[in-house]
């Protein structure tokens, strides 16, 4: 006979306190008692803080408009500009920290946002 149970460790409010090593330990009450183990690692980093500037652009048309993305608090982070268009989709624009857009138009004109991802 062999019994299915799920058990599941939820933490929340993670602090630094708790990084560190995670073992789930199984004993049975057969005749030759049976201990298993399974570990796993919890690695714990700093929420990352984006930041762009600057937050508000008005330009010239045939301008060229900057935008800077600064990622803090990740390591190895992948940042992405997307536009956002009135209806909600969204476009790559470029895979890069800083956005620039040569001789604007009013096609230009819009939301942009910076999306960061560790690796």
């Amino acid at each position: 006979r062999s019994y299915k149970q799920r058990t599941m460790l939820t933490i929340t409010a993670l602090d630094r306190r708790d990084e560190g090593e995670i073992v789930c330990q199984i004993f049975t009450k057969a005749i030759n008692s049976t201990q298993l183990k399974s570990k796993a690692s919890l690695l714990i980093r700093p929420a990352p803080r984006v930041t762009v500037y600057p937050y508000h652009i008005v330009s010239y048309i045939g301008a060229t408009v900057t935008y800077k993305c600064n990622v803090s608090g990740t390591s190895m982070s992948n940042t992405t500009w997307i536009s956002i268009a009135k209806n909600g989709s969204e476009r790559v624009i470029t895979e890069a920290q800083d956005l620039s857009l040569a001789n604007v138009s009013k096609i230009d004109g819009g939301k942009y946002a910076c999306i960061s991802d560790d690796t």
